[in-house]
């Protein structure tokens, strides 16, 4: 359920001292739709409501928002609750521009029943892996699902066909109904932006079936082909990047890993992502969240080699952030295997270097995690478990086809060969210099507030804020403009790029 937060309240009523404050006219310029869809535990649709006002703000270009006021289901209550916050501030937009109601719209009579049933898939698996429902409730979780997915699809339709329209900003993501949003705006012709909270902002120009970096790969095709005098600064930066994150990790952990490295190494190491199994949605993966990942595979994999030590490394940051979902899989693998000596399960809070253990590895599998762009940087063979388009291009080991083939991969005496770390160091600086923003300017409530606690005339001259507001305006994905951006430099030998 919805429990409003000071930093909720204080965000809200910064942007309506933005609103308030008025905007230049501007006719004639493109229209970008601005979907704003509450979502649990975040600012989703405060963060997609800035967005807009910093655009407008600019003049070229004019927001046009679709507020989902229809429930979805397993959230309906905290979706109408921050609704009913969000009233005066949607009641102050529309004095400037549209603001469509989805409960408005008169329902069109044709949905695309593939793109339904994708956005019912994707979400029940969430809310199974999250464990609001329990596996004998999924047939009737579908069926809402379904339901509330048609009538939003129904008046969804016509809004993507507004005069003036070419572009829509939407949250990533694939539940509260998120996927239907893009994948109906990219049926429609409409050119598509998404966005993720991560470390930073993350986003993105396109959407396709590799997930939200799927426009990655012709960048990276150019950078691999286009730009090799630039390639030993890339390499040296993402280097850098790299020993960043784990001076960083020394941080979070505070103890370096010092002691009974011999025992902790593990032949082969397991790496959690930090959070939601929503990650791990909207991907061809092997399995639907890390608990089943773990559960599955370790105990097949001790049973085929019982001579392997294996080691279940949780996620380091979930000292800092919520991991329920990483939690609940080791506590669900303790319990399946609770004395095992063979399998070691370092905890999110334990004192030891998860770098350390990628480097005395024999083997590292992961999921859809930069772990295997760095585990690949160090010259370690890697096995994931999903296809992503970044690691494919990088030359990391592609997902195997089913579940047995990559049980098979595992329990191989001999390690696949490593992939090049120098591909694998140009992908590592396209994502963690191009893909990533660092700024608080992000759908997380406290980093929005202490973003926004800030004169509104410096909203605008952060760097973070022009590469988003300049990628709506032309089109051109932050990726790619911050590569260009950060050629020179890298070229001249003169050090990193812009941050």
């Amino acid at each position: 359920m919805f429990s409003e937060s000071a930093a909720l309240a204080q965000v809200r009523a910064r942007l309506m001292a933005l609103v308030q404050e008025g905007f230049p006219p501007a006719p004639g310029v493109p229209r970008i739709l601005v979907p704003v869809i509450p979502w649990y535990e975040t600012c989703v649709p405060h963060f997609s409501i800035l967005a807009a006002l910093l655009l407008a703000r600019r003049g070229q270009v004019q927001p046009v928002f679709i507020v989902q006021d229809l429930p979805w289901p397993a959230d309906a209550g905290y979706r109408l609750a921050e609704l009913a916050a969000l009233a005066p501030l949607l009641e102050a937009l529309a004095s400037h521009w549209p603001v469509h109601r989805l409960s408005d719209q008169q329902p069109g009579a044709v949905i695309d029943t593939a793109i339904l049933e994708a956005a019912v898939k994707w979400d029940v698996r969430h809310w199974l892996g999250r464990g609001a429902i329990t596996p004998e409730g999924v047939d009737g979780q579908s069926q809402r699902c379904r339901t509330a997915g048609e009538a939003i699809m129904r008046r969804l339709s016509p809004l993507l066909s507004l005069p003036g329209v070419d572009r829509i900003l939407v949250p990533g993501g694939v539940v509260n109904g998120s996927l239907i949003y893009r994948r109906m705006a990219v049926a429609a012709g409409l050119r598509t932006f998404c966005y993720d909270a991560g470390p930073g902002l993350i986003v993105t120009g396109t959407e396709g079936p590799g997930g939200h970096h799927s426009d990655l790969v012709p960048l990276f095709e150019r950078v691999v082909e286009d730009w090799p005098q630039a390639h030993d600064g890339m390499v040296s930066e993402a280097q850098a990047l790299l020993a960043d994150r784990e001076r960083g990790q020394d941080r979070i952990i505070r103890i370096p890993f010092q002691a009974d490295r011999d025992t902790l190494a593990g032949d082969i190491v397991f790496f959690l992502s930090r959070e939601h199994d929503s990650n791990w949605l909207d991907r061809d993966c092997l399995f639907d969240t890390q608990s089943e990942w773990l559960c599955w595979t370790i105990p097949r994999l001790l049973a085929a080699r019982p001579d392997l030590r294996i080691t279940v490394r949780g996620h380091p940051r979930g000292r800092l952030y919520p991991c329920r979902l990483s939690d609940r899989a080791l506590t669900d693998l303790t319990t399946l295997l609770p004395a095992d000596s063979r399998v070691r399960i370092i905890a999110k809070d334990e004192d030891i270097s998860s770098y350390d253990l990628m480097r005395r590895a024999r083997l590292v599998t992961a999921g859809p995690s930069t772990t295997c762009l760095e585990a690949a940087m160090m010259g370690r063979p890697v096995i994931s478990t999903h296809v992503s388009s970044f690691t494919r291009a990088a030359g990391i080991a592609v997902r195997p086809v089913d579940r047995d083939t990559y049980l098979a991969m595992l329990s191989r005496p001999e390690a696949p060969p490593p992939v090049d770390p120098h591909r694998a160091a140009l992908m590592y600086w396209l994502l963690e210099r191009t893909s990533r923003l660092l700024t608080r300017c992000n759908p997380i409530p406290d980093d929005l507030a202490a973003w926004t606690d800030r004169p509104i005339p410096e909203w605008l001259s952060d760097p973070a804020a022009l590469y988003l507001i300049t990628m709506l305006e032309t089109g051109r994905s932050i990726q790619e403009q911050r590569a260009i951006d950060a050629l020179p430099l890298l070229m001249a030998g003169s050090g990193p790029g812009p941050a």
